[in-house]
């Protein structure tokens, strides 16, 4: 009598585990990088591949834990703030689990053929992954709490104080405290940076369509992480 019972228990997992492992298998997870802008459009982009591929974005994206520990601020502030499921990629899990890096910072295509179960490695900074088809769901997610939100509106207030009722107000966000003292990272970054010329001809476009308007420089100071207005 045990033999056969042995039997159907054995019988029994092997109907159960494929079905299991198939819905475990159907997911993806983003290592995340950077600060709230990138980890933004890094998960952003992740619900997107999942939604483009047919998935449910709440069991196929995952984010993995392999690039960062849970006292990381800018990972804990965005978790935080936006109330995402704390999913480990171990449990996105495959017989070869595989990690595909970014190839450059322009949209690719492979990430919708990725097989499932990889770990997806860069800053994803295209909307493609994401827009239109996932806009909803993002949407939802990205809708930001009454405290941050609140925090927010008085620093625009603040702004606005300053200005002139009735002008249209145009921030421009510019990033100073991890190149002042940090050469390896002016290098770095200044792959990247658009030239003094680019910034006069968007200010020249502003100025065509708001005449009313007034410019106000954002400088972020990295080691304290202080706003300051110009």
């Amino acid at each position: 009598m045990q033999m056969y019972m042995s039997i159907l228990v054995i019988s029994l997992i092997g109907l159960v585990l494929p079905q299991a492992a198939s819905q475990l298998n159907d997911c993806l997870s983003v290592e995340l990088l950077g600060r709230m802008g990138n980890l933004m459009f890094e998960y952003a982009s992740l619900v997107g591949v999942c939604t483009a591929r047919g998935l449910n974005y709440t069991k196929c994206a995952h984010i993995s834990n392999a690039g960062w520990n849970t006292w990381d601020l800018p990972v804990q502030e965005f978790i935080h703030v936006f109330s995402l499921p704390i999913v480990s990629s171990a449990s996105c899990n495959t017989v070869n689990r595989k990690t595909y890096r970014e190839k450059s910072y322009v949209y690719d295509p492979t990430l919708l053929q990725l097989q499932y179960g990889t770990t997806i490695q860069g800053y994803l900074q295209s909307h493609k992954y994401f827009h239109p088809h996932a806009e909803k769901a993002l949407r939802s997610i990205y809708t930001v709490p009454e405290v941050p939100a609140h925090r927010a509106e008085n620093f625009i207030n603040n702004i606005r104080s300053h200005v002139p009722a009735g002008m249209k107000l145009i921030g421009v966000h510019v990033r100073l405290g991890d190149k002042i003292n940090n050469q390896q990272n002016v290098n770095f970054y200044n792959q990247w940076s658009l030239s003094e010329a680019y910034y006069m001809k968007a200010i020249k476009l502003l100025t065509l369509r708001h005449p009313q308007f007034a410019l106000s420089l954002i400088h972020i100071s990295e080691p304290t992480r202080q706003a300051e207005i110009s």
